[in-house]
């Protein structure tokens, strides 16, 4: 793996560390943050689109893939409600960045 590579995969592992952890205190909100994370995929989703996504390009259905993930958990954390189940939807939720993931390891290693 090249420093380059390392570089991507450190920054998603900081991001899914720090909004798990956010998660795990703050576990009878995961609706909303599921809600925000799709949100926010969406939104580099429009970016890329306009071209004015101000980072690197990378293909459209990556964003896209994350926001679909995320809504997908989202309506899986409404209907878990305050069933204990809903702390292990969380570790689950790291597949959202798989996709870049991939990528990652496809085009920058």
């Amino acid at each position: 793996m090249t420093g380059n590579a390392w570089r991507y995969y450190r920054f998603w592992l900081m991001a899914v560390l720090i909004t798990e952890t956010f998660m795990l205190v703050r576990n009878h909100e995961l609706v909303f943050f599921y809600r925000l994370i799709a949100v926010l995929f969406f939104g580099g989703w429009l970016l890329r689109v306009f071209r004015l996504y101000p980072g690197q390009s990378e293909p459209l259905i990556l964003d896209f893939s994350g926001a679909v993930l995320a809504a997908g958990f989202s309506l899986m954390a409404a209907w878990l409600g305050s069933s204990v189940w809903r702390f292990l939807l969380i570790p689950c939720s790291s597949v959202i960045i798989i996709p870049h993931l991939i990528y990652i390891y496809q085009e920058k290693s």
